[in-house]
C-alpha cells in the first residue's frame, strides 16, 4: 500500500484497524480471510502500542517519585529537568488514568448489595435436637467494567469481525450461514404427473433461488476466486469455516434463476414416433471441480408425442447448494463505528 493511499484511507476511515482490514478486504472473498491477512500487521501495532504505554507509565511513575522527594533530594536533580516536572502528583495520576483508559477502555464502577451468611443460630427443634438457621446480612460489592473505547476494545472488535460475510474484494456484504445446505431438483415435482417446464422453473425460482443469500454474479466471483487459488469451491468454502457435509459430490452452485427452452430452437423431436421435447435449465458450477466452467444443467424434461399428443415429463437429480442468509446479518459497518468511537490510535 502506498503512503498516499494509506494516508487517504486513514483520513476516510478514522481508525488504523479499519484501514488495515479494508486494505486486505480488496483482495479477499470473505471477511474472515481479510481478518487473517490483516492480523500480523494489527498484532504488530498492538505490540508497539502496549510497549509504548508501559514506557510512558514508567516515566510518569518516575515523576511521581520526584514529586515525593524532599527539597534536599530535589536539589540533586538538574534544574532543566526538574522544571519540566509538575509538583502536583494528582495531575500525574490523572494522566496515568487517561493513558490506561486509552488501552483498556473507560472505567465504570457499579455498587450492588450482596447477601451473605453472617452466622448460624441454633434453635430447639420441635422434633428434638437442634435446628441450624442461617442469619443473613448484606454488604456492598463494587464491580469494575471497561467499555470498548480503548485499543483493547478496538482490537477485540477487529478480531471478532464476523468471518462468514462474502465481501467479494470489498464490493459486497452478504452474510452466509456457516452450514451450507442443498436442495434436490427432483423434488420440485414428486407427483409424477405431467408438469410443464415453465411451472418447474417457477417452482425452482420461488422455492430454491429465492433462498440464496448471494446473487449469480457473486457465485461466479466465488467460483473464479477459488479457481485462481487452485481450489475447488468446496475446498475454498471449508477453508473459510463453512460446513459442506450436507452437500453430495458434484453439487451445483447455481448462478441465476431457472429458465426453459419452450420458445427457442432447442425444442426438437426424438424417439421412434417423435416427441416435441422441452427442458427446464439452470446455469452453475460443479463445486468439486477445479477451475469449473459455468455449465447449463437440465433439471426437468417434458414431451408431447407427435401422433397421440400424450404428455410425459420427468426430473433430473441435481443437488443445488443453498447459501442461506444468517438469521441476524452482521454488519461490517458496525466495526468501523466501534473502532472510530474515540480518537484515532496510530
Amino acid at each position: 500500500m502506498s503512503k498516499d493511499a494509506y494516508t487517504d484511507s486513514l483520513i476516510q476511515s478514522g481508525d488504523i484497524f479499519t484501514v488495515i482490514y479494508k486494505h486486505f478486504a480488496k483482495s479477499s472473498m470473505f471477511s474472515g480471510e481479510a481478518v487473517d491477512k490483516a492480523r500480523a500487521a494489527v498484532d504488530l501495532i498492538m505490540t508497539d502500542y502496549v510497549a509504548g504505554y508501559f514506557a510512558l507509565l514508567q516515566c510518569l511513575a518516575a515523576q511521581i517519585k520526584v514529586c515525593n522527594m524532599t527539597e534536599n533530594q530535589k536539589s540533586t536533580i538538574d534544574a532543566k529537568y526538574l522544571s519540566r516536572i509538575t509538583d502536583m502528583p494528582e495531575l500525574i495520576n490523572d494522566k496515568i488514568e487517561d493513558l490506561t483508559e486509552s488501552v483498556i477502555g473507560k472505567k465504570t464502577e457499579e455498587t450492588k448489595k450482596v447477601r451473605y451468611v453472617a452466622r448460624y443460630d441454633y434453635k430447639l427443634s420441635q422434633f428434638g435436637g437442634y435446628e441450624r438457621k442461617p442469619v443473613y446480612k448484606y454488604r456492598e460489592e463494587k464491580t469494575v467494567k471497561y467499555d470498548d473505547s480503548g485499543i483493547r476494545g478496538r482490537y477485540n472488535a477487529f478480531a471478532n469481525t464476523p468471518r462468514n460475510i462474502l465481501i467479494n474484494n470489498d464490493t459486497a456484504q452478504a452474510a452466509i450461514a456457516k452450514n451450507i445446505t442443498c436442495a434436490d431438483t427432483y423434488d420440485l415435482a414428486q407427483s409424477g404427473a405431467f408438469i410443464g417446464v415453465d411451472e418447474v422453473a417457477r417452482r425452482y425460482n420461488n422455492w430454491i433461488a429465492q433462498k440464496q443469500a448471494i446473487n449469480c454474479n457473486q457465485v461466479r466471483a466465488l467460483a473464479a476466486y477459488a479457481a485462481a487459488n487452485g481450489l475447488t469451491i468446496r475446498e475454498y468454502l471449508e477453508r473459510n469455516g463453512f460446513n459442506t457435509d450436507r452437500l453430495p459430490a458434484h453439487t451445483v452452485a447455481a448462478a441465476g434463476d431457472a429458465y426453459d427452452d419452450t420458445l427457442t430452437a432447442r425444442t426438437f423431436a426424438v424417439g421412434l414416433v417423435g416427441s416435441f421435447v422441452t427442458h427446464t435449465m439452470i446455469k452453475g458450477f460443479d463445486i468439486d471441480e477445479k477451475n469449473p466452467a459455468e455449465q447449463e444443467v437440465i433439471i426437468w424434461n417434458t414431451g408431447i408425442h407427435a401422433i397421440s399428443f400424450d404428455g410425459w415429463s420427468f426430473g433430473e437429480h441435481h443437488c443445488i447448494a443453498i447459501f442461506n442468509g444468517t438469521a441476524e446479518k452482521p454488519d461490517i459497518s458496525k466495526l468501523a463505528e466501534i473502532l472510530a468511537r474515540n480518537s484515532v490510535i496510530c
